[in-house]
C-alpha cells in the first residue's frame, strides 16, 4: 500500500528546488511521521490470540509492529515499511502476521519429528493493517504537508 499525498503542488516545487539528499531527507522525514501515526493504529486494530503456551505468547503480533525506513531503493526512492517484524528478538515475532491478514485455507499441519498431523480448519481474514491504512490515509495527507511546510518554511 502506499499514500498519495495531494493538494500539495507548490510545496513539491519547492522540495524540487533542493539538492536531492536534501529531498530524501525532507520526504523520509514526512514519511516516518506518517508511518509512527500507522503503527500506532495498527497495534490498536491487530487481533490478540487466546493463547499463551510459551509458543504462541499472548499479543505477539501487536507488540512485533513497527517501522522500517528504506533508504537504498534508488537514486531518488525512499519509503518506510509497515508492519509485523518477521524475526523475534527482544520485542516479538509477527512472522503469522500475513496469516492473520489475509486469512488461510483448510490444511494439514505435520508435527515435527512424527509421522502424524492434524486437519487445521483454516482461519478467517482479518485485515487489520488494510483498515489502519484506511483509516489515517487523510489524516497521512495533513501530516506530510504539515511537516513539509515546518521544513521548508520554518
Amino acid at each position: 500500500m502506499s499514500f498519495k499525498v495531494e493538494g500539495m503542488d507548490d510545496l513539491l516545487k519547492e522540495v524540487g528546488k533542493l539538492e536531492d539528499r536534501a529531498q530524501k531527507r525532507i520526504i523520509l522525514k514526512g514519511l516516518t511521521a506518517i508511518g509512527k501515526l500507522l503503527v500506532k493504529e495498527a497495534k490498536q486494530r491487530a487481533p490478540v490470540g487466546e493463547l499463551d503456551d510459551g509458543f504462541h505468547a499472548k499479543g505477539n503480533l501487536r507488540r512485533s509492529i513497527a517501522i522500517k525506513k528504506l533508504t537504498r531503493l534508488g537514486i531518488d526512492d525512499v519509503a518506510v515499511l509497515v508492519g509485523p517484524r518477521v524475526k523475534g528478538g527482544r520485542n516479538a515475532s509477527g512472522s503469522h502476521g500475513n496469516l492473520i491478514e489475509k486469512g488461510t485455507k483448510a490444511h494439514s499441519i505435520a508435527k515435527k519429528r512424527s509421522k502424524k498431523s492434524y486437519k487445521h480448519k483454516g482461519s478467517r481474514k482479518q485485515a487489520f493493517l488494510k483498515a489502519s491504512y484506511k483509516a489515517m490515509e487523510s489524516q497521512a495527507n495533513i501530516e506530510m504537508i504539515k511537516i513539509l511546510e515546518k521544513v521548508l518554511y520554518g
